[in-house]
């Protein structure tokens, strides 16, 4: 099976008390060596450079493939799961 590799920028921040996730798609690569060499390009740039080197993440994927087959809730129901 073909993989593909997904890079994306991910870290938490705090806003009037509240935990928010800031999510970048940087790119898709056709080898992890290429979304390094991406990762490499931008670690170093406004914005990314202040936050580890780790905010970055390198995802593989096969093509192709469904990747979510689970269904989903939103934040509401879970909201209301929660308060039971």
């Amino acid at each position: 099976m073909e993989k593909l590799f997904i890079l994306h920028h991910e870290y938490e921040y705090t806003y009037k008390k509240e935990i928010f996730d800031e999510v970048k798609f940087i790119g898709v690569f056709s080898s992890k060596q290429k979304a390094e060499e991406a990762k490499n390009l931008l670690k170093n740039k406004k914005g990314f450079i202040n936050y580890p080197e780790d905010c970055f993440i390198i995802g593989e994927i096969g093509v192709d493939t469904v990747e979510w087959l689970e269904g989903f809730i939103t934040t509401e129901e879970a909201e209301k799961d929660i308060n039971l």
